[in-house]
């Protein structure tokens, strides 16, 4: 009775360990009625855990006495190395680098405050939406919306690759929306932006992450306010997909370099297929130690970010005003685009840099965002003429009057499925970051449709482990009758 007893123990916590999957709200309840910032099926280590266990003990059931004792070891190490390793690792790293531990207050305060800034989103369109302010790097999968910024240990390396060349900061795990400049809010179709310059709330809820004062309020329409946030409005924003030059289909991420505005030149001039320049290059003349002087060549948004291997730095300040953090000890990263203010042809700009070690002006890079060549690539990308039908996160139909290079702002991968008038056509690896599709001339009806690939092979190993866990079960009991 014992032996049948732990059977159906075992097969009782095999199906708890899949309830974060089936509903948010048993998700909820189980992490006591608050809601877990996470994918829900991120959880699935708890279920391969325990098919594995029931697995590891049909196995001793059928070896001989030795031989179960072995495995017994193995198993248990093997698994309470990784638990341990893991929960060590991530508590010790998240209270030196990342927020500690925080009263619920402040929790709750953040919590409100962006639910609130969420009810001013009125709009079902295909969009991403970020913001200026920090508190956790997947608060998009918390509040429900999409957005650049996340964190996983098995996210996509290409996409952090090419955010680190067009200047974002990225680690190996996660990358992040700071660093964005406004043609990259059109490159990857952000609409809605949050803005927060209320020191009460970034100290309090952000524990005074907020890198960078952003161009927001600067170049966007206000579209409303709550409480300590307000929410800005892109109207240029790419909805689903911009048609690109051929010539982007031969770009590849890798082969950008590292200067992010230089590889943003070269990213737009492939898309508009011409020699396009919206970043211009500035002369930065030293004034003195980690002083510089700027004199703007073109109206437009100025940029610095600073090459690799400098001295760190702990603010910036333009014009004797504070404008920006610098490095600081949870990201350790210099060379992110840092918004410096909108000036018009012939500004004088004093940019000094907080550090206790001189920072040469060649390590300084300075360029301008041209308020032309933005109205032009933003022009030329914002009309597509497509006309989309979103059904889904895995299924989208779209119609379209003319051909070309369609490069749309879902990520690439392998497992989307692409039909042209109900024939099937191979997809293109935009950048390594984005679906594309190159469509005949002509008018056309397309669907994208996901198709996990890996799904049957899974439903077949799930399948098998859970039978061998029935015959264990069974076993046991028959034994226990005879």
């Amino acid at each position: 009775k014992s032996k049948s007893r732990d059977g159906a123990a075992l097969i009782l916590l095999v199906l708890l360990s899949l309830v974060p999957l089936m509903s948010e709200v048993l998700d909820t309840l189980l992490h006591f009625g608050q809601p877990p910032v996470s994918f829900p099926f991120r959880y699935t280590f708890a279920v391969s855990f325990f098919l594995i266990l029931s697995g590891a003990y049909g196995i001793n059931h059928l070896l001989k006495k030795d031989l179960k004792m072995i495995v017994n070891i193995l198993v248990c190490a093997v698994f309470i190395s990784e638990t341990a390793l893991n929960a060590v690792g991530a508590f010790a790293y998240n209270e030196k680098h990342w927020f500690g531990y925080d009263k619920d207050g402040a929790f709750q305060l953040y919590n409100d405050q962006m639910k609130a800034a969420m009810t001013l989103i009125d709009d079902d369109g295909f969009y991403r939406t970020e913001k200026d302010f920090l508190r956790n790097l997947n608060d998009q999968m918390q509040f429900g919306y999409n957005g650049l910024t996340h964190y996983s240990s098995m996210y996509n390396r290409n996409l952090i690759d090419f955010l680190a060349r067009c200047g974002f900061i990225t680690t190996m795990h996660y990358n992040t929306y700071i660093g964005q400049t406004p043609l990259t809010d059109l490159l990857f179709g952000v609409r809605y932006l949050f803005d927060s310059d209320d020191e009460y709330f970034i100290s309090q809820a952000c524990k005074d992450i907020s890198l960078n004062k952003s161009y927001y309020a600067d170049i966007y329409d206000k579209a409303g306010s709550s409480g300590y946030i307000d929410l800005y409005k892109n109207e240029n924003f790419v909805d689903f997909a911009f048609w690109a030059d051929d010539d982007i289909l031969s770009l590849k991420g890798e082969m950008l370099e590292k200067n992010s505005f230089e590889n943003l030149n070269t990213v737009f001039s492939a898309a508009m297929g011409e020699d396009i320049t919206p970043y211009l290059e500035q002369a930065v003349t030293d004034l003195d130690v980690n002083c510089y002087e700027i004199t703007a060549s073109e109206d437009g948004l100025l940029f610095i970010s600073l090459s690799q291997g400098c001295p760190e730095y702990n603010s910036v300040y333009v014009n004797g005003s504070y404008m920006s953090d610098g490095t600081i000890e949870m990201f350790g990263i210099t060379n992110r685009n840092i918004y410096c203010g909108t000036f018009e042809k012939g500004d004088t700009v004093k940019i000094a840099l907080d550090s206790p070690e001189r920072i040469e002006p060649e390590k300084v890079r300075a360029y301008i965002e041209s308020q032309n060549a933005y109205d032009e690539i933003a022009s030329g990308l914002k009309n597509s003429g497509v006309l989309y039908n979103f059904t889904s996160q895995s299924n989208i139909s779209a119609t379209t009057d003319r051909g070309g290079v369609l490069v749309t702002e879902t990520p690439y991968d392998e497992n989307w499925v692409v039909t042209c008038d109900g024939k099937a056509i191979d997809t293109e690896n935009i950048l390594n970051v984005f679906l594309g599709i190159k469509l005949p001339e002509g008018s056309h009806v397309v669907s994208l449709v996901y198709e996990n690939k890996g799904l049957k092979q899974s439903v077949i190993i799930t399948g098998l482990s859970l039978v061998i866990c029935g015959i264990n079960f069974l076993l046991r009991k028959r034994r226990l009758r005879i």
